[in-house]
């Protein structure tokens, strides 16, 4: 009982490669970026509480702790969504250098919207704003975190779909 062309019945037929959309592999690269930031912002929180043992800092109550984790998470919930936006810069760009030029545009532009009083309205400024827990956000700041992100993934979507990717 050899391979043989045909049906659904493990023949050759349904060993053949389908080929990926574009679509597909971006998203799959957005699902990646998101389980990353998770990851390291759980590394950087469990660093940060390993040094704060060993250091012997104050504050090592469990509803503290609690406290922290929450303003953690949170915090990184709405980091994710305000970094998928650089995605189509890297793709525009076709690298890494001008994302982080961006970036750093993009802090610059954060300091001056904190400076004038409209981080509330600025997206890259709402997950600092949120972190440090001096201001309470309105629901539409986290809307608009919400927005930016699927707006990023979207425009990145579209471009990866439409851009001429031979050159």
């Amino acid at each position: 009982m050899g391979l043989r062309p045909g049906g659904a019945d493990g023949t050759l037929k349904d060993l053949l490669a389908v080929p990926v959309s574009r679509r597909n592999i971006v998203l799959a690269k957005f699902a990646v970026t998101a389980l990353w930031c998770a990851l390291l912002a759980a590394i950087i929180y469990g660093v940060g509480l390993v040094f704060g043992v060993i250091l012997q800092l104050p504050g090592g109550s469990i509803p503290e702790l609690w406290q922290g984790v929450v303003a953690a998470v949170m915090t990184t919930v709405l980091v994710i969504p305000v970094v998928l936006p650089f995605a189509l810069v890297a793709s525009i760009g076709r690298g890494y250098l001008l994302p982080i030029g961006a970036a750093i545009l993009t802090m610059m532009f954060v300091n001056f919207s904190l400076i004038l009083g409209l981080g509330e309205s600025f997206p890259w400024a709402i997950p600092l704003i949120y972190a440090q827990g001096e201001i309470t956000l309105a629901p539409f700041s986290y809307l608009l975190v919400m927005l930016t992100g699927i707006v990023g993934v979207a425009a990145t979507v579209l471009w990866w779909k439409y851009a001429d990717q031979s050159k």
